[in-house]
């Protein structure tokens, strides 16, 4: 399952999940949301995220990281360090071909990395959204392409 940490309601429906032993996938959220719903700035999104991130490893529930966000991957790494939390408890999860370098630091240092390809009718808006998002993930995935 995956909850999206710009919506408002995602704490709650986390902390349900929880109590069911859930194993969930955080990701941020790649829809243009009316602000009744959703959290309009970056930033309190991100914050949200985090605090998603740590409800479920506090819980010992199995979490898949879905960003490629250098600050909330710093975080994530401090706060397992600190809370000494086994790091075969999540794993960080990032779109195929962006990236790599990153993906591959982290699996160096002992961390799970899942790698995603979107496919299927609808692989290309997906895709496209994902890009956008974040105008830097277009920079990585043409300099991984380069490269190659």
């Amino acid at each position: 399952m995956v909850i999206q940490s710009y919506l408002y309601r995602s704490e709650k429906d986390v902390a349900e999940l929880i109590g069911e032993g859930a194993n969930l996938r955080i990701a941020k959220g790649a829809y243009r949301e009316p602000a009744s719903p959703a959290f309009p700035k970056k930033q309190d999104n991100d914050e949200n995220f985090m605090k998603l991130v740590a409800m479920m490893l506090a819980a010992s529930c199995y979490v898949g990281i879905a960003t490629h966000d250098d600050q909330i991957i710093d975080w994530v790494r401090e706060f397992v360090r600190v809370q000494q939390i086994d790091r075969q408890k999540f794993e960080f999860q990032m779109l195929y071909g962006v990236r790599t370098g990153l993906q591959d630091e982290l699996a160096r240092q002992g961390y799970k990395v899942r790698c995603y390809l979107p496919f299927g009718k609808m692989w290309y808006p997906y895709f496209t959204r994902r890009i956008a998002e974040s105008p830097r993930n277009l920079g990585f995935l043409l300099r991984n392409l380069i490269k190659r």
